[in-house]
């Protein structure tokens, strides 16, 4: 018996060490997925990058300049896209669609935990909504935003909006923006209500209704 005691000390000690050395991993770990804070250009020189790498809780921030590409996606990310600002307030960053597709696009569920701040969004065109383009239930917050002289070819020059999307719009502007069917600055369809609070819609036009919005 004398010979069994030390050999079963032993398994408790292993076992103990065992176990500490799993808290302190989770612990590391956990501490290793907090928010972070992603700078484009200067970590990722770009926000397609960013985006790829970022998790819930992440914040994006963009330096000033223009950016081109379409259909940026969060990609159902609770994330927030951030613009540097101009002295006066107004977004210094610009994201230019190139007329190649929408420069936003929405269609992973994405809630208002998925922010767009402080940004310009110009000269996307696609189908639906050039300048945002939401579907099955996206519906994100966007802060001091412009939708400016985006085109959709079908409706939803501004913004396309389809099946239960509601996302929160404040302190956005838009701004020339142009349907070829209805809704100039935004389209709303199949029980999709957005949230506007203190917005402006200035020289948008469509092609049949809604101008403004539809």
């Amino acid at each position: 018996m004398d010979l069994v005691r030390p050999q079963v000390a032993n398994r408790e000690r292993n076992s103990m060490r065992y176990i500490c050395t799993s808290i302190v991993a989770t612990l590391v770990a956990t501490g290793m997925s907090q928010a972070a804070t992603i700078h484009v250009p200067g970590d990722y020189p770009n926000i397609y990058q960013a985006v790829a790498v970022a998790i819930d809780g992440d914040v994006i921030e963009v330096a000033s300049g223009t950016y081109l590409g379409s259909y940026l996606s969060p990609q159902g990310k609770s994330i927030t896209i951030s613009g540097e600002l101009h002295e006066d307030g107004t977004p210094a960053v610009i994201l230019d669609g190139q007329q190649s597709g929408a420069v936003l696009w929405c269609y992973h569920g994405e809630d208002t935990s998925t922010v767009f701040r402080n940004l310009i969004l110009t000269n996307g065109s696609s189908y639906y909504g050039g300048g945002l383009s939401c579907y099955d239930g996206s519906s994100p917050a966007l802060e001091n935003c412009i939708f400016r002289d985006n085109r959709g070819t079908i409706e939803g020059g501004g913004v396309h909006l389809r099946e239960n999307c509601n996302p929160a719009f404040s302190n956005c502007r838009f701004e020339d923006n142009f349907a070829n069917g209805p809704g100039g600055g935004m389209f709303c369809m199949e029980n999709s209500n957005p949230t506007l609070t203190n917005c402006v819609f200035d020289g948008n036009d469509a092609a049949q209704d809604g101008g403004g919005i539809y």
